[in-house]
């Protein structure tokens, strides 16, 4: 998990396997918290979060839109 999202793209880029990269906005700790939540949640709606990840990243907004799409290779 990160909200330095142009560091963290360029370093999972470089692997064959990834267990995958959450992006958070810069929102605080207490919504950062519940964001990670809804992250979780969203993921849980495709099968195990931990598996749903594998070699993807989710970008959330603030306002909690999800945005799950496949690592750049």
């Amino acid at each position: 998990m990160t909200a330095n999202a142009r560091d963290f793209r360029g370093l999972v880029s470089t692997r064959e396997v990834h267990p995958g990269l959450i992006i958070l906005p810069s929102v605080g700790r207490e919504r950062s918290e519940a964001l990670l939540r809804d992250a979780i949640a969203f993921l849980s709606g495709y099968g195990n979060p931990m598996d749903v990840i594998v070699n993807h990243v989710l970008e959330v907004s603030s306002e909690a839109k999800m945005d799950l799409s496949k690592l750049p290779t």
